[in-house]
């Protein structure tokens, strides 16, 4: 015998949902729902506007905002025009039009259809999250990110990010409109899949494009029931994922992989680096990503630097009469060395041996 499945916008008896219905059950549904708002709005208002003040007058002032900031440089240098177009399309998912015209054929498919609690639900909820951000952008005072920005900044404060929060609304509300319509599983699961994916995408387009913080996006996390922690986790799994994609589409961090296959260390000046790249055996790699003069190759590997050290590999300018580079590998055989193009054997020492 199948167990029924329970309206997921029935009340769990015993729970809260369930005790605010039976105190205030003598009073009209309008009436109960808007009391429910306005304690909504308190509450979640008090808790997005400490938080913000917090982090503006407490968290950043005390080194957080260092570590913000470098979240936000780092995107720069990574832009590309494919990545540009595809986080446009991003934030466009969480802009205010977008926002509106999707809320207002859903209202109307819920009018045709007679859905009234699923309605009232969905218009209580994004009113909410309107009502909310625009108290906090009143109090909360930050600033953008101080980076090239490929979108038209808005008057309103940085802090919270106004397109995260309306797409976790609007997404994850219309989630679970469906969930309480739908039975099918496949369906359900396509729903949830998607009111997760969509408003972590519009969060990283946001920071990509210049428009927000790491801590901005994370703060629309409190609008709905998501683990604390949940985006910026998220987001340091695609930052990492990221960064391996960039490291592995570069053609200088691949050049220099090779090499230090057959040798632990490669030494030598920004010159012989480039002889490296331009050699015969390494034609495949060449192209006009690839920099065609030495201060290009220095320039490029200082930026490869940090993804580099993740893969064990480390990068050191050295100052003298000759600006040299030292590019040493943990995985490489420790036996052999490049210097100045030459590949050298380095023999044990036998000192002691008898």
């Amino acid at each position: 015998m199948k167990t029924a499945t329970r309206d997921v916008l029935t009340a769990r008896p015993g729970g809260l949902a369930d005790a605010i219905g039976r105190s205030l059950g003598a009073r009209r549904p309008v009436l109960v729902a808007v009391i429910v708002w306005m304690v909504a709005f308190v509450v979640l208002g008090a808790a997005i506007i400490g938080l913000g003040l917090l982090l503006t007058h407490v968290l950043l002032p005390a080194g957080l905002g260092a570590e913000d900031a470098s979240w936000s440089r780092w995107f720069v240098p990574e832009r590309t025009p494919t990545l540009n177009t595809l986080t446009r399309i991003g934030s466009d998912f969480g802009s205010s039009g977008l926002i509106l015209t999707l809320s207002v054929v859903a209202g109307v498919a819920l009018i045709i259809g007679r859905y009234w609690r699923q309605l009232a639900f969905l218009f209580f909820a994004l009113t909410l999250e309107f009502g909310v951000f625009l108290v906090t952008t009143m109090i909360v005072d930050r600033h953008r990110p101080t980076v090239p920005q490929l979108d038209a900044a808005p008057p309103t404060s940085s802090f919270p990010s106004g397109h995260t929060a309306s797409a976790l609304t609007l997404y994850v509300g219309a989630a679970i409109v469906l969930t309480s319509l739908v039975r099918g599983t496949l369906p359900r699961t396509l729903v949830w899949v998607l009111a997760i994916l969509l408003p972590i995408g519009v969060g990283v387009s946001r920071l990509y494009r210049g428009m927000h913080f790491p801590t901005d996006v994370a703060a629309a996390e409190p609008a709905l029931p998501w683990e604390p922690g949940r985006f910026l986790t998220a987001y340091s799994e695609n930052e990492r994922m990221m960064r391996e994609l960039a490291l592995d589409m570069d053609r200088v961090a691949a050049a220099i992989l090779d090499l230090l296959r057959d040798a632990g260390r490669w030494e030598g000046t920004a010159t012989d680096l480039l002889k490296e790249l331009r050699d015969p055996m390494s034609a495949d790699l060449r192209g006009r990503d690839v920099p065609d003069t030495p201060r290009g190759v220095a320039n490029r590997l200082r930026r490869l630097a940090p993804l580099l050290r993740e893969r064990g590999v480390e990068v050191e300018f050295r100052k003298g009469t000759e600006r040299v580079i030292v590019i040493t590998s943990e995985a490489g055989p420790q036996d052999h060395v490049i210097i100045g193009g030459a590949r050298v054997r380095i023999r044990p020492d036998r000192h002691g041996e008898k």
